[in-house]
């Protein structure tokens, strides 16, 4: 879709909103911009490919991170043990040209992404669980 409104309108979200959405899935991968028009690339058909909320999913999802610059920034986002908020915006604030405000806001959405994969993650476990006996 080329226009940013329809998306938006689409995915009821705001245009400004669809900038922050695009941004986020370029810098794990998904998109890709070449000559000001953005392309789906092959990861992120990938991502299409399978089902919201499945393991398929979650397993794209997390290679996406994993092989992203982002884990240069934050590596330790995907740990067992979560990284905190102020732990994390304090390492996106790094970044030239960060805000302090604006890092803590990205780092809420990291932790937002990490929960929803943990979410993820957990139920496929327990539907492949054998029913307990009684």
């Amino acid at each position: 879709m080329k226009d940013k409104t329809k998306l938006a309108d689409r995915a009821e979200l705001t245009d400004r909103h669809v900038d922050y959405h695009r941004h986020a899935a370029r810098v794990i991968g998904l998109v890709d911009e070449q000559n000001e028009k953005w392309k789906v690339t092959k990861l992120g058909n990938e991502l299409l490919g399978t089902t919201a909320r499945s393991p398929q999913e979650a397993a794209v999802l997390q290679r996406a991170i994993k092989g992203s610059v982002l884990m240069e920034t934050v590596p330790s986002l995907l740990d067992v043990v979560p990284p905190t908020l102020d732990s994390l915006a304090e390492a996106l604030t790094e970044n030239p040209g960060l805000s302090p405000s604006t890092a803590r806001k990205r780092a809420r959405a990291l932790l937002a992404w990490r929960a929803y994969l943990r979410e993820i993650t957990t139920e496929a476990t327990l539907d492949d669980e054998p029913p307990s006996e009684p």
